[in-house]
This record gives structure tokens, C-alpha cells and sequence, in this order.
């Protein structure tokens, strides 16, 4: 909820300048985790990212007495229009989000991109790779998104060390990526190091597993 003297009207011009949280401890504590700055740059950055999506801007809005906070994100065009690169919206998926449409957002592809990584790397369809997605989430861990897991497994079809897998998905923390993909899908049995006893080799690559290409295979040549 906004404080003073942020209220419904400033908001909605977006005059943003508050240096007090409602929750000072908790505000504190994500300041440390480096969550937030505390200096009034969050809806900035929103407005920013949007923009640089070239999505609608966003409405924020309070009423009067600033008992709450309201967000609302209005769905970019590219979603509101029938693609001809994948299945109908309400065919795979959820119909606000087939996995096609969220590869596009997730990894900020442009249309040329998005089918040269699709189409012409991957050699897959779309609604392949909306059932892979489904399949993956059944049996991956928990901890990785499929999303995420489908990709590297079909991505590591073929050896790729870790700075051009990172490449691929958008990622830049080595670390953070190693920790959240890497390492549950190696210890699900999912991907494997092409140099198992040098995890850490400055020559490693990844590899998807026999299991994971057997469920690949499954999919694809459904």
C-alpha cells in the first residue's frame, strides 16, 4: 500500500518518490537479499523492462484512503493475435500462456529468432515442444521449471558447454544457473558432463542423458 505522500493522483502520473517502507524490517531484510534498493526505483524499472518489451504500460492505481495497491499488466499485442507459428491459443497449454508464447517472452525473441531457434536448431514444431514442456513437468525436478529443463534437454542433444547454454536461455549469473538447472537435472539422471571426472574442467560440456533423449523420443516421434 502506497505511504505518504505517494497517493491516487501522484501515482497515476507517476510521480514516484518515497524513501519509507510499510514494513521497515522486511523492507530492510529484501534491501540485503538485494531484491530492492529502497529508493523509489521499482515502478521505474517496470516502466523501463515494459518498454523495452514494447508491451502496453502499465496502470497502477489506490484508492483515496491508500488501502491498497493495485498492478495491472495488459496482455502484449503479439498474444492477442492468431500465430501462424504455432497451435491456436486455447489448443496447448494454459490459453493465456501456451509454452510457445512464453518462449518467445522468457527468451525476448524476435520473430527471426524465435524460428531459427525452433525450426532450424531444435528442428521442432511447436506443438512438439508444447508436449515435451507438459511431459518434462511430470518427471524433472520439481525445483527446475520445464520450461527451462525442456530446452536444455533438447538443447543438449548435442555437447554445449555452460557459457553457450547460458547464451541460449538469456542467462547471465554462472552460478545461479548451475545451481537451479544444471545440477537437478545431472542429479535427476537427466544431463550428464561429457568429462565426469573433471566436473569442473574448463573444457566441460553437458549432455543430455539416454533417459532424456528416450523421452524426447517418445514426444517427437509420436
Amino acid at each position: 500500500m502506497p505511504l505518504p505522500p505517494l497517493d491516487k493522483i501522484k501515482l497515476q502520473k507517476l510521480q514516484i518518490d518515497v524513501r519509507k517502507y510499510r514494513n521497515r524490517r522486511v523492507g530492510e531484510f529484501l534491501k540485503e537479499l538485494h531484491l530492492t534498493e529502497g529508493r523509489s526505483t521499482g515502478i521505474p524499472t517496470i516502466l523501463r523492462e515494459m518498454e523495452k518489451n514494447h508491451s502496453p504500460a502499465p496502470v497502477f492505481d489506490t484508492d483515496d484512503e491508500r488501502s491498497y495497491f493495485k498492478t495491472t499488466f495488459v496482455i502484449h499485442s503479439e498474444f492477442l493475435k492468431p500465430d501462424s507459428q504455432g497451435p491456436a491459443p486455447d489448443s496447448v497449454g494454459t490459453k493465456l500462456a501456451p509454452s510457445w508464447q512464453v518462449a518467445k517472452l522468457k527468451l525476448n525473441l524476435n520473430p527471426d529468432e524465435f524460428q531459427a531457434l525452433f525450426r532450424d536448431y531444435l528442428k521442432l514444431d511447436l506443438g512438439q515442444f508444447e508436449e515435451i514442456v507438459r511431459s518434462v513437468s511430470q518427471v524433472c525436478p520439481k525445483s527446475v521449471p520445464a520450461f527451462e529443463a525442456a530446452l536444455i534437454l533438447l538443447i543438449a542433444r548435442d555437447p554445449i558447454d555452460l557459457k553457450s547454454l547460458m547464451g541460449i536461455l538469456k542467462r547471465t549469473n554462472r552460478t545461479r544457473f548451475k545451481n537451479k538447472f544444471i545440477d537437478p537435472l545431472i542429479d535427476a539422471n537427466f544431463i550428464e558432463y561429457l568429462i565426469p571426472d573433471k566436473p569442473k574442467s574448463q573444457f566441460q560440456k553437458y549432455l543430455t542423458t539416454d533417459k532424456g533423449k528416450k523421452l524426447l523420443e517418445l514426444i517427437m516421434d509420436h
